[in-house]
């Protein structure tokens, strides 16, 4: 008998963990080096785990008798980042009703994506082709794992990709790996930087007021953040940037760049103790400048809440300019359930 799939929610965070610990310790570990088995489990830890179905474009389980034995998790509509079913279970189709499941939600809520990725593990490498996934590159080693890159194509986004200037390449970046202003160096994430993070700001309910997450509950949390941000500099279609003071190689900030075809959407945060002194407006007029230097980049935009007046200030004095108010736009957990009304803003090629 086939069980359900249904929506994965944070509630379900421990019976999620305690799915993915025992189908890794049972299928996966044996390839895995000890220092990364390690890493795997904080970054599937019960808090980790609560985090990661805090948003996600899709997440959902299958059941059986209320206990889940099969996981799929995708943090942003072109990366799969978790599948995982119950040894019990293999073989009886989870995986591809999970993966079923997934590929509706994205063709029908997201329909300007056009491949999905992954990183697979030589275990799952079969499992995947046969869920019409094909590698994109040869093994390597990642942090202490011999993986495969991925992808699959979405067949009524891949017939429209074609000549349209739209799309990049998997993996293809358009903007540099690290970026320099007067005061700040912004570079790639690092697995030390979830430390300084940590204690810099991602606990802090102050600077988590207007964020789409809530503040991290341990450091594991937050270890899981910033593998993930390295992650996404794999696949090439969001660069999180980690900024710090020039000389001083800390994290005090994130600016994130989302590649939206010809539009690049930010999103950033700034430790408490460094608001005031204009080095988010230096970090967002620099990374703004770069990208419209781009020849495939037009525009680059940010929103913001209605209410976040200091994040509006940040942007004004970017050069950014505010197009309009975007009704129940994003929901700000700290805040709300709801979707909160947003601002738009952005600046342009001429």
């Amino acid at each position: 008998m086939e069980g359900m799939v249904t929506p994965a929610t944070q509630a379900m965070a421990h019976g999620v963990s305690a799915l993915v610990h025992t189908s890794f310790t049972e299928l996966c570990a044996d390839d895995w080096d000890t220092d990364a088995v390690r890493l795997l489990l904080e970054e599937t830890s019960p808090d980790a785990m609560s985090v990661a179905l805090q948003n996600p474009a899709f997440a959902a389980v299958e059941r059986e008798d209320e206990v889940p034995i099969g996981v799929l998790l995708m943090p942003k509509p072109s990366y799969l980042s978790l599948l995982f079913v119950h040894p019990a279970h293999l073989r009886k189709g989870v995986a591809r009703r999970l993966w079923e499941a997934a590929r509706r939600h994205i063709e029908a809520m997201h329909p300007d994506t056009k491949t999905v990725e992954l990183n697979s593990t030589p275990y799952a490498l079969p499992a995947y082709r046969a869920l019409g996934f094909v590698p994109l590159s040869a093994e390597f080693i990642r942090r202490g794992c011999r993986i495969t890159r991925m992808a699959c194509w979405l067949p009524a986004r891949a017939l429209g990709a074609e000549g349209s200037g739209l799309s990049h390449s998997p993996g293809a970046r358009l903007l540099p790996d690290v970026l320099e202003t007067a005061r700040l160096r912004l570079r790639r994430p690092e697995a030390r930087d979830a430390a300084s993070i940590y204690a810099g700001y991602a606990r802090d309910p102050e600077v988590c007021r207007f964020m789409i997450w809530r503040p991290h509950v341990s450091e594991s949390v937050t270890r899981a953040f910033v593998a993930s941000c390295i992650d996404e500099w794999a696949v090439g279609s969001r660069l999180p940037y980690v900024v710090s003071e020039r000389g001083v190689d800390e994290a005090i900030g994130m600016l994130e760049a989302r590649m939206l075809g010809t539009t690049v959407d930010l999103g950033y945060v700034l430790a408490r103790s460094h608001w005031g002194r204009g080095l988010m407006p230096e970090a967002l007029e620099n990374l703004a400048d770069i990208a419209l230097r781009t020849p495939a980049i037009h525009r680059v935009q940010a929103t913001c809440d209605t209410a976040n007046v200091p994040s509006q200030r940040a942007l004004e004095k970017a050069g950014f300019v505010r197009e309009g108010r975007l009704a129940r736009h994003t929901v700000h957990p700290n805040l709300s359930p709801e979707p909160r009304a947003c601002f738009m803003y952005a600046t342009t090629r001429p």
